[in-house]
């Protein structure tokens, strides 16, 4: 084998190695950047869990909370003008 053939050989092995490297490189960016839209996506499920869970509890305070007097006569005229329904 001569020398060019062997620097030629060894051109193409560095080539090899290098466009191996940059696939590399290139699945390791792909691979962050999918942890990364997982994380944002996980933080997103996280925080429409909590605003649900701040909602029923506002929604069950409402149900079961303590009536102010106005809030007791506003019910109390309501029930009572309604009209009524004989079956």
């Amino acid at each position: 084998m001569s020398e060019l053939e062997a620097l030629r050989k060894q051109l193409r092995e560095e080539q090899r190695l290098r466009e191996a490297a940059e696939r590399r490189e290139q699945d390791a960016e792909r691979l962050r950047e999918e942890e990364r839209r997982l994380r944002e996506a996980a933080e997103r499920r996280e925080q429409d869990a909590e605003r649900l869970r701040e909602e029923e509890r506002l929604r069950h305070e409402r149900r079961t909370g303590k009536t102010t007097l106005p809030e007791f006569l506003d019910a109390c005229h309501t029930h009572l003008y309604q009209g009524l329904t004989i079956q």
